[in-house]
């Protein structure tokens, strides 16, 4: 919240000046102008390339809703998983924008991505299976799925079968395992910050743990 003279105000809402001779001046109360006046960022503030990345991700399935054509499209026999990616493609689609659109932190497209991910849960539900390296086929489970016209294959209706529970329960405990691991890595930093790095060198090297063991010996070494 903010205050302007009142003839201020009054020349903003009536787009006249405030007043039209120094004769003419009295003084008017401060008026309240909420900062709520300044319009919010937009969508139209958005750089194209934004935009556009933004149209290409919401146009391009998500993992979850690529599970029934990864499953349906491997009813013809053993498949190759690049050649599954483009056809898979041409069946939605895509356009080459949409085909090359690339994930920021690695160098595989969007896509790829996730028809691989949507391969690898029906895989661990037990609808799909490996025959050898980067190809696989539908299992019996998988037709009998097929054959059912499901509406929708998603994480929930995998997790009717136990494969799959015992595969979510395993991410699970791996998941809180590295979150163990990252908290006292966190730890062991605040203890170097705070202790001389001979003593820390004393306290946690050992045979697991040669990189922190370089670390603390490095610190020790005085400067030049």
């Amino acid at each position: 919240m903010v205050t302007i003279d009142g003839h201020f105000a009054a020349g903003l809402a009536t787009g006249k000046r405030p007043f039209s001779s120094s004769s003419s001046w009295r003084a008017a109360p401060p008026v309240a102008i909420p900062l709520a006046w300044h319009p919010p960022h937009s969508t139209k503030s958005l750089s194209k390339r934004c935009k556009s990345r933004l149209s290409l991700q919401m146009s391009i399935p998500d993992y979850q809703s690529l599970m029934l054509p990864v499953l349906s499209a491997s009813l013809d026999g053993e498949i190759r998983i690049g050649d599954l990616v483009e056809r898979l493609a041409e069946k939605l689609a895509l356009t080459p924008e949409e085909r090359a659109e690339l994930l920021p932190s690695v160098k595989q497209t969007v896509f790829s991505n996730r028809v691989h991910w949507a391969k690898t849960y029906l895989s661990k539900a037990g609808l799909l299976e490996s025959t050898r390296r980067g190809y696989f086929k539908i299992t019996p489970r998988g037709l009998q799925v097929v054959e059912s016209k499901p509406g929708r294959i998603d994480v929930k209706f995998l997790s009717q079968f136990e494969e799959f529970q015992e595969f979510k329960e395993r991410s699970r405990l791996a998941q809180g395992a590295a979150e163990d691991q990252n908290q006292a890595a966190h730890e062991i930093a605040r203890e170097m910050a705070a202790e001389p790095p001979t003593r820390l060198c004393w306290r946690h090297t050992g045979k697991s743990s040669l990189p922190l063991r370089r670390i603390c010996l490095i610190e020790s070494v005085p400067p030049a």
